[in-house]
């Protein structure tokens, strides 16, 4: 287990397909010793099918599927069109989310639509690991005869023992974002968060630049050149996203270093630059798409053995090379989410590293 006391894992991005409504295959997961964690992804700007519940219903759900099974969750705001955004106002907005929906998400009802040939048994299985747990949906929902859900009635799963650590938000900030800036605009939404979620717990903040720009955060942490501005609040993780084209470039100011690297692929170094925070660190994200010149799997190895949690990219729902779980799921056939998975050539890849 890492350090940080948050066990390596994978990431899962179901909020694409089908309205949410997958089948995560958590007894596959959990064949796999070394998974022990999970990471959602959670983009409310999502539209779901008609009658289906909304996004943030349906992530109640996820979270209580995982939380059941005994994983450790990270729950995180994933706008996809925002990765990578410099705009104050996609973290704002990540904030201001975050405080109209954790306690929601935390304690709940999650909704489910049911279908032909469902069971109590099979829900209560689904949400909460055990088919003998069907008396909360039972006694929740009033129902007289176990035997008569319709197709089409819409359920509602109480919440039981639900707990998750936030990740602010999904890669937000480019490679030209400012230590200064980064953290002005963090201090903010963390202010946000706090004071409107009752949250006390870590949080999780992607560094810069799609994951990569250790030197920026570093900085920031540091109020090195930043004009007096730096991370206020000491009760956070610092998370950074590893891939074969992950590069930086902004050296590392923060330590006077001046800007003569000629090779800006992330090493080791800057995962060490990063650590002099003294902030916990950990790899969010990891995988070996694109392309590109990165030691990726070095760089995942040696955040191990410093203690640091990894994350795979991802259990599935990435939509391309990097599902470890096939077949992939798919917007375009919602029925055909709910199927069974099995492993796939990938998941040989990645898996090792955990």
């Amino acid at each position: 287990m890492a350090t940080l006391g948050i066990p390596n894992g994978v990431n899962i991005q179901p909020s694409y397909y089908g309205g949410g409504d997958v089948n995560m295959q958590w007894d596959l997961m959990m064949q796999n010793s070394s998974i022990k964690t999970v990471r959602i992804e959670i983009d409310p700007t999502v539209r779901v099918p008609s009658g289906a519940p909304s996004i943030e219903i349906q992530a109640r759900g996820w979270i209580q599927q995982a939380c059941s099974r005994g994983f450790k969750v990270i729950a995180t705001y994933h706008k996809a069109s925002s990765n990578g955004s410099d705009d104050d106002r996609e973290l704002d907005t990540a904030a201001d989310w975050w405080g109209r929906n954790y306690n929601a998400l935390l304690s709940q009802p999650a909704e489910y639509v049911v279908k032909p040939n469902d069971t109590l048994g099979a829900i209560a299985l689904k949400y909460y690991g055990r088919a003998d747990r069907d008396q909360h949906i039972v006694r929740h929902n009033r129902i007289a005869n176990r035997h008569l859900i319709l197709r089409g009635h819409k359920l509602s799963i109480p919440a039981i023992s639900r707990s998750f650590i936030i990740n602010v938000m999904n890669e937000w900030g480019s490679h030209n974002k400012t230590a200064r800036d980064y953290a002005a605009a963090y201090n903010r939404a963390i202010a946000t968060i706090r004071s409107n979620t009752g949250y006390s717990g870590p949080l999780i903040i992607d560094v810069p630049g799609w994951g990569q720009e250790t030197a920026v955060a570093a900085s920031a942490v540091k109020g090195f050149q930043t004009g007096g501005v730096s991370l206020t609040d000491s009760n956070i993780i610092l998370s950074v996203h590893v891939y074969p084209n992950a590069n930086i470039s902004q050296n590392r100011r923060h330590e006077g270093v001046p800007a003569e690297r000629r090779d800006y692929r992330l090493t080791t170094a800057d995962l060490d630059d990063l650590a002099s925070t003294k902030l916990p660190c950990m790899i969010g994200e990891f995988g070996n798409h694109p392309t590109g010149n990165t030691d990726w799997s070095g760089l995942v190895s040696y955040a191990k053995s410093k203690g640091w949690t990894v994350l795979a990219w991802a259990w599935n729902g990435d939509g391309g090379p990097m599902n470890m779980t096939m077949p992939a799921w798919n917007w375009q056939n919602p029925a055909g989410n709910l199927g069974a998975l099995h492993p796939s050539p990938y998941f040989g890849v990645v898996s090792p590293l955990l």
